[in-house]
């Protein structure tokens, strides 16, 4: 009909329903909810008859669907005829190209897995030949180093006495053994575990101690003879094979230490001061630190550019200076005389300056202020105990001055003309400079200073605020006792 048409593969209903009919098509469809839903809205009557007309309305469109497809219906029957006869003539077509089809895939899979066994073997042939490589390699590097470093013989018992020419290799030579030595310890880490490389072990340890005992020789002979070049490949050298703490405890152990044992001490400091004991330290940093820098950074014509991972100022001298100060001269740390603490902080704090222009770079500098020996060496000085003292000593006389009967200040021979007219303001000044006077005041507790500054100007407000209030009320006392005496003269 006309009037019916198709919405989501259902028919339309001319007149408005009280429900929707594409309720129907939901998957979730429920009869009871549907109904319980139309009830809220409508009568059961009335819903019953929108049901009915929207019943009629499916049933025509089904009669008019019949009508408009009824002579493909009836054809369906005619158009299959032979249809079998046809399917029949393809079937053996269809089989023959999947034989084919079947045999070539075969041929590939047996291709393909010929191809990865091939495959397979190459790379087992490639891991053995880079094995041979290494194993030959590290057996051509150990026979290389044992003749530049002079091992006369390998006596082949791993705990035997080492054989070694304790020779002066020249820098030259240093820098190929070092590269041969790097080349090694990389072949030795890529070769996979064979009783060859367990067999050579025992040499490569020799081998290492052999050249650690050359290097540790040159670097000693280098700095004692001023060598920069020779220097130069030297700390390269430890370097390359990654041993820079090594060579800068062998700096601290036979060349730091025994001067700073010589020159720190109770002897020196109570002959030189603490001043001439820094100026002593200061010259073999000037000496060989200076030296160890220039090479470090690469100037000075050391040749070679600069060479990284090294700070002997932070990591050799710096320790042991903290050390040897700790263990022989502790009594500069102690605050008990505030003076001489004073004193010897400023002095120190000084020479911590002057050692810092030392450091190779910024980095260096970081280096010496956080390292620990900083952290341990800050701590010995009890800047709080000091500050206490002076403390007592700064405020007590201002104390002392605000408890005493107002009075004004005098001068004497021994002091010029006082700066105020009442004593309690000059002792607050006193007070005051005191806190910033040279030998007393320290720059690492401004801050505190800085507050007992304020703490005495606070001191002396209030101080003021009860002196106005004592004179006002003498004042009043004085005014009352005057009215009572004219009272009694009246009465008279």
């Amino acid at each position: 009909r006309g009037h019916v048409g198709m919405s989501l593969g259902l028919p339309v209903h001319p007149d408005p329903l009280c429900f929707s009919t594409d309720d129907f098509l939901k998957s979730d469809f429920n009869v009871d909810e549907f109904l319980a839903h139309c009830r809220k809205n409508v009568t059961a009557e009335c819903l019953r008859d929108d049901l009915e007309a929207y019943y009629r309305t499916l049933k025509s469109a089904m009669v008019d669907l019949i009508n408009n497809d009824y002579a493909d219906f009836l054809n369906l029957s005619s158009n299959l005829v032979g249809m079998d006869k046809a399917i029949h003539n393809l079937t053996s077509p269809l089989l023959e190209l999947k034989t084919e089809i079947t045999d070539i895939k075969t041929s590939l899979e047996a291709t393909i897995d010929a191809l990865e066994a091939k495959l397979l073997l190459c790379k087992e042939i490639r891991a053995k030949k880079f094995a041979l490589h290494c194993y030959i390699v590290i057996v051509e590097s150990v026979e290389t180093l044992e003749r530049l470093l002079k091992i006369r013989d390998w006596p082949g018992d791993p705990g035997a006495p080492q054989l070694i020419e304790n020779e002066h290799l020249a820098g030259v030579v240093i820098d190929r053994v070092t590269n041969e030595f790097s080349r090694l310890k990389y072949m030795v880490s890529k070769a996979p575990p064979h009783h060859i490389v367990e067999t050579i072990k025992p040499r490569i340890a020799q081998i290492t101690a052999a050249l650690q005992h050359c290097l540790d020789d040159s670097l000693v002979t280098s700095l004692e003879s001023n060598d920069r070049e020779h220097l130069s490949h030297c700390l390269r050298a430890y370097a390359t094979i990654g041993h820079q703490a090594a060579a800068e405890s062998l700096f601290q152990s036979h060349m730091v230490h025994p001067y700073m044992q010589k020159v720190i001490s109770a002897k020196a400091l109570n002959t030189l001061g603490l001043a001439g004991v820094y100026a002593d330290v200061l010259k073999f940093i000037s000496q060989y630190c200076t030296i160890l820098s220039d090479v470090v950074a690469g100037r000075g014509g050391a040749g070679g550019g600069a060479v990284g991972g090294f700070d002997f100022v932070s990591n050799a001298v710096w320790p042991e200076i903290v050390a040897t100060l700790s263990e022989k001269v502790s009594v500069i740390f102690s605050p008990g005389n505030p003076d001489s603490f004073c004193r010897h902080y400023t002095v120190t704090m000084d020479f911590v300056e002057r050692l810092e222009e030392f450091c190779s770079s910024e980095q260096s500098v970081q280096n010496l202020r956080d390292h620990p020996s900083s952290a341990a060496f800050n701590n010995k000085w009890n800047l709080p105990v000091y500050f206490q003292i002076r403390f007592q000593e700064i405020a007590s006389p201002l104390e002392s001055a605000l408890q005493l009967p107002l009075q004004s200040a005098e001068s004497s021979k021994e002091t010029k003309a006082p700066l105020f007219n009442l004593e309690p303001f000059n002792a607050l000044w006193r007070s005051m400079v005191a806190c910033w006077k040279q030998g007393i005041f320290i720059s690492a507790l401004v801050h505190k200073f800085w507050k007992l500054t304020l703490q005495l100007l606070m001191r002396v407000s209030q101080w003021l605020e009860e002196v106005c209030a004592l004179s006002k009320t003498m004042q009043t006392d004085d005014s009352t006792k005057g009215l009572k005496s004219d009272d009694s003269t009246k009465g008279l």
